[in-house]
């Protein structure tokens, strides 16, 4: 969930394209598979651009979850890339006695597509970013 002054959406990325490629690598001790996706993102300046992602998944994880937004791959996303800079990975596992995983679904806002977010959130990101690098020394 983001959310913009005075304002929250709930909102829908989960619905990215996914490419599985026959491409295989050990991560932490799991056999883990190649998957490429794209998404639209918003850059530094505020402008809209093409994202491309390279994830990597477990199968033997039974669970269609990843970190961000992330998902809805045939085991959990382990590690992935974007932008060509951007890496988040999977540093540790721990189990515990509990069976069950809880995933709250009942969050509050408006349910809106990335697409009309990047819209929405656009001047206020490119504001954000303007301040940011007109402070820096």
């Amino acid at each position: 969930m983001y959310i913009i002054p005075a304002k929250k959406y709930v909102v829908n990325k989960s619905n990215l394209k996914w490419v599985i490629h026959d491409e295989s690598k050990m991560i932490n001790d799991f056999l883990c598979f190649k998957a490429t996706s794209s998404y639209s993102g918003l850059t530094t300046k505020g402008e809209f651009t093409t994202r491309n992602v390279t994830a990597w998944f477990a199968p033997e994880i039974n669970i269609q979850y990843g970190p961000g937004f992330f998902s809805n791959l045939p085991g959990l996303i382990v590690e992935v890339q974007y932008d060509t800079y951007f890496l988040l990975g999977l540093t540790k596992i721990s189990y515990s006695d509990c069976n069950e995983m809880f995933v709250d679904t009942n969050i509050v806002g408006e349910d809106i597509d990335d697409k009309e977010f990047d819209r929405i959130q656009a001047p206020f990101l490119k504001n954000e970013f303007e301040d940011f690098y007109k402070n820096k020394p």
